[in-house]
This record gives structure tokens, C-alpha cells and sequence, in this order.
């Protein structure tokens, strides 16, 4: 099979001033937008005031604050409450799931292609206190190192018109489900039945109810190498008849021809095999073997690497398995860096395909971008399980409205991005107007705030010292 496949054409930038075509009177009207879609999911809240708090809470995410916790949300929104939309968020008893399963419906109905793609990944949440649910010392990702954080398990969905969240899963280290931790499950409300589960079964409980459902046409599920390294997520994945586009480790060994010639789909005898590394299957390769091929465009013109695709045997017992795609990649340079990723498309799947596939993954990172710098994803102080799915939920939300008003505005606004938006949408939510009057309210509501923690800190101080005393 050829393995050639052409590199865009370098095109000279034009210089010209950006299209954007919209007027005060379009803007004006994106808060009836904003309340159209709440209506969508206002049905599902059972009673007015969950309504009523849902578009609050739905607002403040898209409010200019450098925090965008319940408090000052409330405290710049008119007719924000704190107290009730706390509770709202962290112990109202609304049923996400539905809101879930109607965000997928809207976005299978909006963004649906057959083509379509789910993608994989984690996204990590940095606290200090020890008593959030789920919270443990564990690798963080955010900061790059051990932290003491949650970890969330995502899916996101890509087609050509758009990408978003489409559901969420909170990872519960092996520690919490041990005695130790019994008085804190109790104090989070974790349901009681449930179980330890790796990353990746969150990630294989997520597809399954996706598929299950329906509702969202996909073809592909792509994932980076923290699950791409489960063998039995792969399985599962094909087992499910949609195609893997895995990054996995350069250890992950597969058994190929000793020639590589791509024209030799024959397996090998199970007595003559012999499996090798992707890494070391990667040095060997002639200089005939590369091709360049563009990744994707990115702000500063194509990306480009070189790529080596070719048949081989996925490892199952020490043994050849199925037949799949090994594809390399490695950057440009005297030392290039090197990407490694297996893939179960069919055979005749063109290269092109697959050093395309090899770029889509970074939706995903940009949406954890957009959602924890523009509408508060990691701005929450709720401790409880139900208070963080809550939280997501209203994430997901935010930012698919974005998504859905970048796609509306495209003729007027072809090069607005997610953050300009919420920009514009902020300015014509109803916030509070900061007189001299609203100003001195505010200032004695954090001075109360402020004298009540320092009791409770300061009792709480004087606790520790008697327990201390009494210890000797």
C-alpha cells in the first residue's frame, strides 16, 4: 500500500483586516439567546427555584471575574443569592444525568457527523484541604508533578462543526474505599455502592453509555497514552466496532514482518514470532520509509512532521492479536521527538487519514484551556460528590453555549474566538449596578464573612491546643 502523502502548500499570508461584521444591536441580543437555551433545560429542574438559581449560576460563568466561585458571582449578579445558589450547586437535589443526556442530544443534533470523533482525556483539579471528595496526593497534571488534587476522567466530542464536553467522571483513589476513609465518604456523600474504578474503566463507562444511547454518531476515539497503554480498553473499544487512534508508550511492542514491507499482511506463525518495541521498530527504519505530512494548520502556518505507517500484530498473551496500524511520527531537526500510536482503521485506510488523526487530539486540551481561564471550571469550594458533578455539569453547559453562538456568529464573526465571545455575552448580562449603597452592602457582607472565619479558625486552634495538652 503507498504511504506518500503530500504537504500543504506554503500559501503567502494576506494581509487584510479581520471580518467582523457584528453590531451592538446582534450583542444586545445574546442574553435572549443565552435564556432560549436555559429554556432547553429548564424543564428538567423539578422545581422554580432551581430554575431560577441554574440561569444564575449559568450567568456568573460568563461574568469578567478573576474568581468565579459562588460568592462573588452572586455578589455581581442582580438578584444573586449566595446561600441559595451555593446550595444549588453543592447540595441541591437537581438530576444531572438528564441535563447530560440532553447536552448530548443537542450536541449530537448541532455538531453530529458520522465521522465524528470522541476524545479521551484527564483533567486535574489542584486543593489544599484534605476533605474534598476524592481529593489525594497524586500525579497532577497541571502542575506536572505529585500534588495533593481530584482527578476528572472527560469526553469530548470533534467533528468539523465544533468540539465540547460531553460528560465527566470523578476518579476516587483506592484509598477512599478503605475504613480510614469511611467517616469522609460519609461527610462527601459518595453513594454507597460505588466501587473503585481505574481511569480507565471511567473512560470505558463513558463510551459504553455514549453508544449505548445512540445519539452520537462517531467513528473514532482517540486518546493519549495513559489509556492507550490498557490493552483491554483497545479491545473494548473495537469490540464496540469504532476505530482507535491511541498514543501509546515507545515500550509498546507489536509483532511485525522483518522487512516492514507493507504489502506483507500475513501473520506471523505464533512459533516464529517475535514482538519488538515501537521504539526500536522506529530506529530501524530506512530513509524510504518517512514521509512528511502535515498534522494540521496551526496560528503560524501548517505543522509538519515526518511519519511512518505500516501493518503489524497488536501483543495479547505474549502472542500476535489482531491486525492493526503502527504510526510513527517525529518532528523535524537533527533530534527530532518521536510519537508513537496504534490504530484498528482497515487496511485500506489512506495514509493521509492517518497523519490527520495523528493532530486531533488537542481540542481537548484547548477546551480544559477555556473552560479553567475563561468560565471557572476549577473555581469551585464545594467538597461534596454530588456538588462537584454538579459543578461539571454546569461547566459542560457554559461552554457548549459558547460553542454554539461562535457557530451562529460565523458569517459576522469568522475569526471569533471562545473567550471574545463570553467577552461580548458579558456585557449584556443583568449585573449588579455597584453604587455607593450596593458597594457598603457588599463591604459588610465580607466583613461579617471575614469576623465568622476568624472565630471558627480560632476555635478550632484552641481545640488542637487542648487535645495537645491532654495528649501528655
Amino acid at each position: 500500500m503507498p504511504v506518500s502523502t503530500s504537504v500543504a502548500r506554503e500559501a503567502e499570508p494576506v494581509a487584510s483586516e479581520p471580518r467582523l461584521s457584528l453590531t451592538p444591536k446582534q450583542i444586545e441580543q445574546f442574553e435572549d439567546q443565552l435564556n432560549s437555551y436555559h429554556a432547553i433545560y429548564s424543564p428538567l429542574f423539578s422545581r422554580k427555584e432551581q430554575r431560577t438559581w441554574s440561569l444564575k449560576c449559568l450567568q456568573g460563568r460568563f461574568l469578567n471575574l478573576k474568581r468565579k466561585t459562588t460568592e462573588p458571582i452572586a455578589l455581581n449578579l442582580k438578584d444573586g443569592n449566595i446561600r441559595q445558589m451555593q446550595h444549588f450547586i453543592g447540595a441541591g437535589k437537581w438530576d444531572d444525568g438528564t441535563i447530560i443526556e440532553q447536552h448530548q442530544r443537542l450536541v449530537a443534533e448541532e455538531l453530529g457527523s458520522e465521522d465524528g470523533a470522541i476524545l479521551i482525556d484527564g483533567s486535574d483539579f489542584p486543593k489544599r484541604g484534605e476533605f474534598s471528595v476524592g481529593v489525594a496526593r497524586q500525579h497532577c497534571g497541571i502542575l506536572g508533578k505529585v500534588a495533593n488534587c481530584q482527578a476528572g476522567v472527560f469526553a469530548a466530542y470533534l467533528s468539523d462543526k465544533g468540539y465540547t464536553l460531553l460528560d465527566r467522571r470523578l476518579y476516587m483513589p483506592a484509598r477512599w474505599f478503605t475504613k480510614k476513609y469511611a467517616h469522609k465518604r460519609e461527610r462527601c456523600c459518595v453513594p454507597e455502592d460505588l466501587e473503585f474504578q481505574k481511569k480507565t474503566e471511567l473512560a470505558a463507562e463513558m463510551l459504553d453509555a455514549i453508544i449505548k444511547k445512540n445519539k452520537i454518531p462517531f467513528r473514532w476515539v482517540l486518546c493519549d497514552d495513559d489509556y492507550g497503554k490498557a490493552p483491554w480498553l483497545l479491545d473494548h473499544i473495537a469490540a464496540k466496532k469504532k476505530c482507535y487512534f491511541a498514543d501509546v508508550p515507545k515500550s509498546t511492542r507489536v509483532f511485525i514482518s522483518s522487512d516492514l514491507l507493507p504489502s506483507n499482511h500475513k501473520k506471523p506463525h505464533r512459533r516464529e514470532a517475535k514482538s519488538r518495541s515501537v521504539a526500536a521498530i522506529g530506529a530501524r527504519l530506512g530513509r524510504r520509509q518517512w514521509f512528511k505530512g502535515t498534522v494540521k494548520e496551526g496560528a503560524k502556518g501548517p505543522i509538519v512532521a515526518e511519519f511512518a505507517c505500516f501493518r503489524a500484530f497488536d501483543v495479547r498473551d505474549k502472542l500476535p492479536g489482531a491486525e492493526i496500524w503502527v504510526v510513527i511520527r517525529r518532528t523535524l531537526g537533527e533530534e527530532p521527538d518521536y510519537k508513537y500510536f496504534l490504530c484498528n482503521a482497515p487496511i485500506t485506510t489512506c495514509s493521509q487519514t492517518l497523519v490527520s488523526l495523528s493532530g486531533k487530539r488537542w481540542p481537548i486540551e484547548t477546551i480544559f484551556q477555556e473552560e479553567k481561564d475563561h468560565l471557572g471550571m476549577d473555581h469551585y469550594e464545594v467538597r461534596s460528590w454530588i456538588g462537584w458533578h454538579h459543578q461539571m455539569t454546569l461547566s459542560l453547559l457554559a461552554h457548549y453555549f459558547l460553542v454554539r453562538l461562535k457557530n451562529q456568529l460565523k458569517d459576522d464573526a469568522p475569526e471569533l474566538t471562545l473567550p471574545q465571545a463570553r467577552l461580548l455575552l458579558s456585557a449584556v448580562l443583568p449585573q449588579r449596578k455597584l453604587d455607593a449603597a450596593a458597594a457598603l452592602e457588599i463591604v459588610r457582607y465580607y466583613q461579617r464573612r471575614n469576623r465568622a472565619a476568624a472565630i471558627s479558625h480560632r476555635k478550632a486552634t484552641l481545640r488542637r491546643h487542648r487535645q495537645r495538652k491532654n495528649s501528655f
